[in-house]
């Protein structure tokens, strides 16, 4: 008996020792680890007194903006999270563990506040990475720092796009917990840390702040903290006014180009149907950049503005070229004398065209100056025929006086109407000898008394100056017979040159209002454009607060 007993004292001894030597080969970190999360559970407050809050202090250093989608308002940006809260667990004596004043637990392994983002986009609601660890001190001080990336509701102000400036909202809080068990409050020192930001290239960071606030919710008659964070951002313009902006002023100067082109250039509809696309296009591309809703940026009204200034351009350059033509047609109608004087005289005065239309002023002068010397050379032609005719017809009287039998030829002419009817008629007449003149002649060769020779000379003397004076008369005849076809056809080309030039002096009053009206229109479709591009990007905001970064 004594033996056994013997035998358990020294096991026991055996047993001792070792366990002293495998103690004193633990480190006093894991020692402190060990004892640290011996009864602990991370599903409970570490709190001693259950009916006292957790007071956690919260803040965010903000890393970079990676992008804010207009078309989805969603703020992307890339942040430090700082969470800082006392766990009454955690508190230690540095002497008794080698002077160890701070350790690193994985997060998982202890209590941490269930901060969540309210207006978040996505699920994120854990640290980007696994393995991230807390900070512990002697006194139970715990600090919580992970990098994460949030995905964030943003309501996008888009009138004045793309000169906004836009001011997102990060709402962060705890889910489960309410104001009795954690008090949420913002950390002391920079609760937005901007020192380590990295520019955006689109966005520059304007400002940053931070607000503590206290809510109450239906579901529950606790209240509960929160903490919000305000950035503020204002967009850069430059790429969107070299892309888009630059384009569309230039397009738009292209209309009042248009007005340049001559009124009858068919080219001003293609003109006008390519640039009305080009916007078309342009307001596309708007349209795919801004999310939809009821405000409707200053950039799109002045794209709407400069597409309704295309279609009134088109119209009026169907409506110009109608007018230009107008003369054109069969049924062209002389032009109202009140239109003709407001616009031929007095806004063709006021826009400087008066020189222009008083060259066409001449121009139609020396055709009518033209017809008034035309008249006395008719006039003149005219008289000289009827002189030379009647000349002809005096001579046929005094040959008429020494034959009876010509007496027929007196005329009665008095108008030049009468002449070119006359003439044909005169120009028919026969200068073949009579009967009576020939027998009178056989006579005279059958051997009949002298008496009678002489008296038969004589009358052939006469008949030789009456058959003179035919002859002459017929050569006159012809003469004047061209001379009458002559000027019969100067007064057809006459009345032809006249139903022209009162052709070309209606399609020139008609092209001279064109004229005016295209210029009218181009000095209005400029005041217009002038006055829209003023208004419209006179009404950009101008902003106080620099970009800071």
């Amino acid at each position: 008996m004594k033996n056994i007993l013997s035998a358990i004292i020294i096991l026991h001894g055996v047993t001792n020792l070792t366990i002293v030597a495998g103690i004193g080969n633990v480190t006093a970190n894991e020692r402190l680890l060990a004892e640290l999360f011996e009864n602990y559970d991370n599903a409970v407050r570490p709190v001693k007194n259950a009916s006292m809050p957790i007071v956690e202090k919260f803040g965010i250093a903000l890393k970079q903006i990676i992008d804010l989608d207009e078309t989805s308002q969603i703020l992307t940006t890339s942040v430090w999270m700082r969470q800082y809260w006392k766990d009454e667990h955690f508190i230690w004596n540095p002497i008794d563990y080698d002077d160890i004043e701070l350790i690193h637990v994985p997060y998982k392994k202890m209590w941490v506040p269930d901060i969540i983002q309210y207006n978040s986009a996505a699920d994120e609601t854990k640290p980007m990475f696994e393995d991230i660890v807390v900070y512990v001190t002697y006194d139970g001080n715990v600090t919580f720092l992970y990098p994460a990336i949030y995905h964030t509701f943003c309501g996008i102000e888009i009138r004045n796009f793309p000169f906004d400036e836009q001011t997102c909202e990060l709402k962060f809080g705890s889910w489960a917990y309410d104001g009795l068990s954690l008090e949420l409050s913002l950390r002391d020192h920079s609760p937005a840390d901007l020192s380590n930001y990295i520019m955006n290239s689109e966005w520059g960071l304007v400002e940053m702040t931070a607000e503590s606030n206290v809510m109450r919710y239906g579901c529950c008659p606790n209240p509960y903290y929160n903490v919000k964070f305000f950035i503020t951002i204002r967009r850069k313009p430059n790429y969107y006014v070299f892309y888009l902006l630059f384009p569309n002023i230039m397009i738009a100067m292209l209309t009042c180009t248009q007005f340049y082109l001559p009124c009858d250039s068919t080219e001003r509809i293609t003109l006008g149907t390519t640039i009305f696309l080009s916007l078309t296009v342009y307001l596309l591309l708007l349209a795919r950049l801004l999310p939809a809703g009821e405000v409707i940026p200053l950039i799109g009204e002045y794209f709407a503005i400069t597409i309704g200034l295309v279609t009134a351009s088109l119209l009026a350059t169907f409506g110009i070229l109608h007018i230009h033509f107008n003369g054109s047609h069969d049924n062209h109608t002389e032009m109202p004398h009140i239109i003709r004087m407001i616009f031929l005289h007095n806004i063709a005065r006021f826009m400087c065209l008066s020189k222009q239309i008083t060259s066409d002023e001449e121009h139609k002068s020396k055709l009518t100056e033209y017809e008034s010397e035309l008249k006395p050379v008719l006039s003149t032609t005219q008289n000289a025929v009827l002189s030379s005719f009647l000349d002809i017809s005096k001579s046929k009287s005094r040959a008429g006086s020494l034959h009876d039998q010509h007496s027929e030829c007196r005329p009665n002419v008095t108008s030049v109407a009468e002449l070119k009817t006359e003439i044909p008629r005169r120009h028919s007449l026969s200068p073949e000898p009579t009967t009576t003149q020939t027998a009178i002649l056989d006579k005279s060769q059958g051997g009949e008394p002298r008496a009678a020779h002489k008296a038969s000379i004589a009358e052939s003397i006469i008949l030789h100056d009456s058959k003179s004076e035919e002859l002459h008369i017929e050569s006159k005849l012809e003469k004047n017979f061209l001379l009458s076809r002559i000027l019969s056809n100067m007064e057809e080309t006459k009345e032809r040159i006249s139903a022209e030039d009162k052709d070309n002096e209606v399609k020139l009053e008609w092209q001279q209002l064109a004229m005016v009206l295209d210029k009218l229109l181009l000095y209005c479709f400029v005041f217009i454009m002038l006055i829209a591009t003023i208004v419209t990007y006179g009404q950009v905001p101008k902003y106080e607060k620099p970009i800071l970064k």
